[in-house]
């Protein structure tokens, strides 16, 4: 295959052409493009940074010249950007944890599952990490103007120190000869081992037996990539064995094997090409991480990252030099200060993620990881950290784009509120700070003396006495007064105005108008979580331990094993009333609801049963969680409480009556069928003793209670509930 970008073709292992085309494409997108210039303005913007800053917030004197309009005039940081950014932040981060999970299948057994999971991950196994990284999704999404997520599944191996006696290597020598013929040495390996003429042999066998034991703790069915165990380490065991008859080894086991979302940062953590429209057809993604160096290397073991290059990396990442860019003017685009250069003791690695056919023309998607200062080695041939396949299940790029607004097809085409918002903030800190400067002349006014050769100093402060000539006294200059007046009107205007367009709340917007904004707001902004959770949940199918699953969704053993390849079968979503965020407007609704339209429902339409639950999910979700049973649970627990209300009459005790009791009809068929089942209580009531008369008692309380429920209906309709 004939190809000017050798990103296209599929590759086995990276060439140095390869390496060089994507340092070269990283680099282009970094500090010299034009977007990655309107990041760092954003930041300017948002955090109110500029040339000359005093840390008292006012203007002082610098390199000769004198501040406008005079010594300690006021120079605020409005923050007006920042403030807006949080408040939608809430806004979302507030949605996105009230928002009620729901199957995208119906009532199907399969979308059943997935809702179960899906809240066992959100809400119990990735919480801590969500907590945060849902935060920090809507504060890039709108500080930036777009956000990426990257769904993954985290496989990570690690090592601990067991010791191993002789008698146990030789038991495991002893079962596995059998299952190996090819390996007849390892049924003599105590031999081996003290044969220091057949210490190779001895070596290989024992590498050998590592490699299954390692293969046998990973989750079956699952290509997890085992640290190899170093020949200077098997040799140490066999003469410890030798002398001690045990030994001390690394021994590999899986600490963590879970699915993951992160949030990454623009321009910072994640790069796009600038003529990306559809994040899927990108023709690469470039992921950056800073790491430390005991990072760096543990991933040589964890993640089977080129131990050359690792050393290669952290020799030449630390000699590298971090650049701070220096602020630049939001209006001139001209740079007010210089770049700030120091040195770096972490090593930047970057993921390029793209792409590519083979020879056959069958596609695949490719991450290679490498360091933009190290592509080759020595020997001039190309030099990385890991270069694989990516074989995820949904066969998509393991990120999903968030955009704060869809003016162009372009993903970063996308403005955050620091760049829509910026000359309102200019216009703010004009009006605050004339507002300061004006309270300063107001204390201490200007004034006006007559010409005296004689210096003196006026006093200004309460009962001060200042000697004077007669008719020559000093006179106060008059303060336009009028100009707070203009100013705080100017600065509700320009409040309501960041409000209405934002959709954060504000006194006078109409709340259908705002209503509408944090609608479109808060759903743009969990389309992308549940785009993100159809990645989990497919990698999930694909990789989780068919016992957990089971345990957290209740489904029956081998469900999930059987179904590994039914792409898609696993779906969910989140669902949100924008209303909800009001705590009085959501009483109001469940007020409605019982009030109005469940008394209204004289033919059964409405599931009464789901309706407490979804009345306490929207006051607070997280006691819905902790109170709510199945209806199943529900039901069993109102039967035995009637099966224990029989009990203590049958024994003699007075029933105890409800008023209104909403349960009383199903109380009232349980206690029907308790009694048909139990003779002794049929008995006592055809003795017509104290028995009997409890039961009646309590069944005309029952009924008392349902009667009253029909009232209320035929009050409302007009005619009984049977007509």
């Amino acid at each position: 295959m004939n190809n000017d970008d050798p990103l296209v073709v599929a590759l086995d292992k990276p060439t140095p052409e390869l390496l060089e085309r994507l340092t070269s494409d990283f680099s282009s997108l970094g500090s010299g493009d034009e977007l990655w210039a309107r990041q760092v303005n954003a930041d300017a913007v948002r955090y109110c940074t500029w040339a000359g800053q005093s840390v008292d917030g006012k203007k002082h004197k610098r390199d000769g010249v004198d501040p406008f309009p005079w010594e300690n005039a006021s120079d605020t940081r409005p923050m007006a950007v920042d403030a807006t950014i949080n408040e939608l932040v809430t806004i979302s981060w507030n949605a996105f944890w009230k928002a009620i999970l729901s199957g995208k299948a119906g009532s199907s057994e399969s979308s059943a599952y997935a809702v179960a999971l899906l809240d066992y991950l959100v809400n119990d196994k990735l919480l801590p990490v969500l907590t945060d990284e849902v935060e920090l999704s809507a504060q890039y999404l709108y500080h930036y103007g777009w956000v990426v997520l990257h769904p993954c599944w985290v496989q990570e191996v690690s090592l601990k120190k067991t010791k191993v006696a002789m008698s146990t290597l030789v038991g495991v020598g002893a079962q596995l000869a059998p299952q190996y013929p090819t390996r007849p040495e390892l049924a003599d390996l105590q031999g081996l081992v003290l044969d220091e003429s057949q210490e190779a042999l001895a070596t290989d066998a024992l590498r050998f037996i590592y490699d299954t034991y390692a293969a046998q703790q990973m989750p079956p069915g699952e290509a997890v990539e085992i640290p190899p165990i170093k020949d200077r380490t098997l040799k140490r065991a066999i003469k410890e064995l030798r002398k001690d008859g045990e030994t001390t080894v690394p021994v590999p086991y899986l600490c963590r094997n879970e699915p993951m979302v992160y949030a990454l940062q623009p321009w910072v953590e994640v790069l796009l090409p600038s003529d990306t429209t559809d994040l899927q057809d990108a023709r690469v993604i470039f992921q950056r991480e800073v790491l430390t160096e005991a990072t760096l290397r543990s991933r040589i073991v964890g993640e089977g990252y080129d131990a050359t290059w690792v050393d290669e990396a952290v020799k030449s990442g630390k000699n590298m030099f971090s650049v701070v860019p220096g602020f630049m003017s939001p209006t001139t685009g001209v740079r007010l200060s210089g770049d700030v250069f120091s040195k770096s003791e972490r090593i930047e690695i970057v993921h390029a993620t793209y792409r590519a056919v083979d020879e056959d023309d069958v596609p695949g998607i490719y991450c290679t990881t490498f360091s933009p200062v190290v592509t080759k080695g020595k020997d001039s041939k190309a030099l990385y950290a890991k270069h694989e396949l990516i074989d995820y299940p949904h066969g998509s790029y393991p990120f999903v784009l968030g955009k704060r607004e869809n003016i162009a097809r372009a993903a970063v085409a996308s403005r955050g509120v620091p760049e829509v918002a910026l000359t309102w903030q200019h216009e703010e800190k004009a009006l605050r700070d004339a507002e300061i400067d004006l309270t300063s002349i107001g204390v201490v006014p200007p004034v006006n003396v007559y010409k005296d050769p004689k210096v003196f100093r006026y006093k200004f402060a309460p009962a001060a006495q200042n000697f004077v000539q007669l008719g020559k006294e000093p006179k106060f200059e008059p303060i336009p007064l009028q100009g707070f007046a203009i100013a705080e009107a100017a600065l509700e205007r320009l409040e309501f105005r960041r409000c209405s367009y934002f959709g954060t709340f504000h006194k006078e917007i109409a709340p259908e108008a705002l209503s509408a904004r944090i609608t479109r707001t808060v759903q743009r902004f969990l389309v992308t979580w549940v785009s993100a959770f159809h990645q989990v949940l497919a990698l999930s199918q694909k990789y989780m331990a068919d016992a957990e699953f089971a345990r957290v969704t209740g489904a029956p053993e081998g469900w999930l094993e059987s179904r590994r390849d039914s792409l898609g079968l696993l779906t969910a979503g989140l669902s949100f009333d924008v209303r909800e965020l009001s705590d009085e407007m959501t009483l109001k609704m469940i007020e409605i609801v019982n009030e109005a339209i469940i008394p209204s429902d004289v033919t059964g339409t409405i599931q009464r049963a789901k309706w407490p639950a979804m009345a306490l999910r929207m006051l607070k979700p997280a006691w819905a969680k902790e109170l709510v049973v199945s209806s199943e649970e529900a039901s069993q627990s109102l039967y035995n409480q009637v099966n224990n209300d029989l009990m203590s009459m049958f024994l003699g005790n007075a029933p105890q009556l409800v008023e209104n009791d909403p349960t009383a009809k199903a109380k009232m068929q349980f206690a029907e069928q308790i009694v048909q089942q139990n003779k002794n209580y049929q008995a006592a009531l055809q003795q017509q003793g104290p028995f009997a008369e409890q039961y009646e008692t309590y069944i005309k309380n029952l009924g008392f209670s349902v009667q009253q429920e029909e009232n209320k209906k035929t009050g409302r309709v007009g005619v009984p509930p049977q007509q």
